[in-house]
């Protein structure tokens, strides 16, 4: 509990409920503005900003249990985004959102090379749940084929 109010109190808070978008940013995607319609686009930037709006909407619906993920429900069903897209693809739990919300096309874009380390915590991260991404696009043949024993493509 003391985690989630020291988060609270370091983000960035905003107040209004968070736009419709077909396209949503999750935690980072750099550049992406240069390919994409700006109109269609909307970021959700996990690591320091907190939604006031949805997190009362949360707080009134489920309280304080799961609070993570039904804030991140909520967040997701009042943008209701065609496609999530992220850079950060060594972030684990974008790859469980398809579980949250499944109502878009999740799209992760490899950010750079990875390591044992990353492909054993891969590992230790399926026991629990499956990764899953709709679309993975990584560097080369080599990586695809080890991020295919882990990910769901």
């Amino acid at each position: 509990m003391f985690n989630y109010i020291s988060y609270a109190l370091k983000s960035k808070w905003f107040f209004l409920k968070p736009p419709k978008k077909d396209i949503l940013i999750y935690d980072g995607l750099p550049k992406i503005e240069f390919f994409l319609n700006k109109n269609k686009i909307t970021y959700f930037n996990k690591r320091n900003s907190l939604n006031i709006f949805v997190f009362i909407k949360t707080l009134l619906s489920s309280g304080f249990k799961n609070i993570k993920e039904n804030y991140i429900r909520n967040y997701f069903k009042l943008v209701s985004p065609k496609v999530v897209m992220t850079a950060i693809d060594n972030n684990l739990s974008f790859f469980n959102l398809k579980y949250i919300y499944n109502e878009a096309k999740y799209i992760c874009v490899q950010g750079s090379l990875r390591n044992k380390f990353f492909l054993n915590q891969c590992k230790k991260y399926y026991k629990k749940k499956k990764p899953f991404a709709d679309y993975f696009f990584v560097y080369g043949r080599n990586d695809l084929i080890t991020l295919k024993r882990y990910i769901n493509l």
